[in-house]
């Protein structure tokens, strides 16, 4: 039997419970449910007014708790995120051999950017990241390509982030970064050299889903010393491509804005 490291009662007790109430749908009174799952009635109230608060469950006219769909909607979520992961791996393979660059998708994850998935370059050397990192908006081209496609309220929660000075190149000021912004919405392309990293720079564009809203930032890291300033806008129609492949594949049908 593998030893348990660390317990959690009371977080294992949430688990068991909604485990049950999917496995078992209905309405479940909290005694039943203290029964059936073996908790103290203090426990399993005091579960359930959370999860009710939460929006998680509802109580009825007769005192019983049922789901809402809360939980559906927050496994949807997950589901859309694993399913955006399986439809970009080609592309971002695609755009790995083309490159010869490191290749990156970044969701939205609250007040940063979550690394959604990584693909390494056919070359000797090359920037890595690791999936599952959190990296801040600002300075950053993917999340550049998202904040610019955002609605204005969501977009100005960002803007009151704190934005850290990364480096000597971060951009800070909001008044650039609003500049900035407009330019990626003009030209669905985004970049940062160094902003983030000394010695790395980063080309990206946005991610749409079936219903227009963008969703993701994908793109390109690589290298600032290996950097060929006259190869940037033959990557940026690249990286670009790379973006609208993915938008088409999980449903968007709108079009991109190609420069000249």
């Amino acid at each position: 039997m593998t030893e348990k490291k660390y317990e959690a009662p009371a977080a294992a007790a949430v688990l068991e419970l909604l485990e049950f109430m999917v496995a078992e749908p209905g309405a479940w009174g909290p005694t039943e449910l203290a029964r059936r799952l073996e908790l103290t009635a203090n426990l399993t109230f005091r579960i359930l007014n959370v999860l009710s608060e939460k929006g998680y469950v509802r109580k009825n006219a007769a005192g019983q708790y049922e789901l809402t769909a809360a939980l559906f909607s927050l496994g949807m979520k997950l589901q859309n995120s694993f399913d955006l992961r399986k439809q970009a791996r080609p592309w971002l393979e695609k755009l790995a051999l083309e490159t010869r660059e490191s290749v990156q998708i970044q969701v939205p994850d609250g007040d940063r950017m979550l690394q959604l998935d990584f693909v390494a370059p056919p070359a000797a050397y090359y920037q890595a990241v690791t999936p599952g990192s959190r990296i801040h908006w600002h300075g950053n081209a993917f999340g550049k390509a998202v904040w610019a496609f955002l609605p204005d309220a969501e977009a100005e929660k960002i803007m009151a982030l704190p934005r850290p000075q990364m480096n000597i190149h971060t951009v800070t000021d909001p008044q650039l970064i609003r500049r900035e912004l407009e330019d990626v919405r003009r030209t669905y392309s985004s970049s940062e050299f160094e902003e983030y990293l000394l010695g790395n720079y980063c080309i990206g564009s946005p991610v749409f889903n079936a219903t227009g809203r963008v969703v993701a930032g994908v793109g390109i890291t690589g290298m600032s010393s290996r950097l060929d300033p006259e190869s940037i806008p033959e990557l940026r129609a690249k990286v670009l491509a790379c973006a609208e492949n993915i938008s088409d594949s999980i449903g968007y049908q709108g079009g991109y804005i190609h420069e000249p």
